[in-house]
């Protein structure tokens, strides 16, 4: 009986480990909420029409998170700033939401942000399927304009800065929502750890 209890307090000691120091994933699936286009662009930093140009995808990419990069060529933008070529990027596969879609050449009503699929701050552009970008659509456009007005030119290169630093607000590097739970969920191991050790030595005690 007593060996009974000694082989289970190790196996919740092991899960408690494995949850604490398991790499932090993604959903299998990506799965967006229903927005029209004006909840979409006012969540958004940057909402623009433009040109793909070049799509970097990973070519043996480890998990559908790995980053795809593509260049957009911007035409008219309806809110934010940047420069007429930007760099967005985007997990490589649709499960993670990414823009696995998006080829050269395709016209497309971009929504981006700062951020990528997990929320973390990133320099540069991030989009995901659930910001709303895809293909140019008219009824998309037109509620674009009636919601930000007209669309305008987007800033020649030289004026835009073309990220902001990522980590904290106060560009320092602090760690993100995904480092503190792994940071938590460490502690919590040793605090396990630590307390079957003093069951253990109990157990001990009692049966000499």
């Amino acid at each position: 009986m007593r060996s009974k209890s000694i082989l289970l307090l190790l196996a919740m000691l092991a899960g408690s480990i494995g949850i604490a120091w398991g790499p932090a994933t993604v959903a299998s699936a990506c799965s967006c909420a229903i927005s029209t286009a004006a909840e979409n662009a006012d969540r958004a930093v940057l909402v623009a029409e433009g040109v793909v140009g070049t799509v970097d995808a990973p070519a043996d990419p480890t998990s559908s998170t790995d980053p795809t990069v593509f260049t957009v060529d911007l035409e008219r933008v309806w809110k934010g700033e940047a420069a007429k070529t930007i760099e967005v990027t985007t997990p490589n596969n649709s499960a993670s939401c990414g823009l696995d879609n998006v080829t050269e050449g395709m016209r497309i009503i971009l929504f981006a942000t700062h951020t990528d699929v997990m929320g973390e701050p990133i320099e540069g552009w991030g989009s995901i399927l659930c910001d709303g970008t895809g293909p140019v659509d008219e009824t998309v456009t037109a509620e674009l304009t009636a919601a930000l007005g007209e669309p305008r030119a987007p800033a020649p290169d030289a004026q835009v800065d073309p990220a902001p630093q990522g980590g904290g607000e106060d560009g320092g590097g602090m760690p993100g929502g995904g480092e503190w739970l792994a940071f938590g969920l460490g502690a919590l191991g040793v605090v396990g750890l630590a307390a079957v050790g003093i069951v253990l030595i109990t157990m001990r005690r009692r049966a000499r």
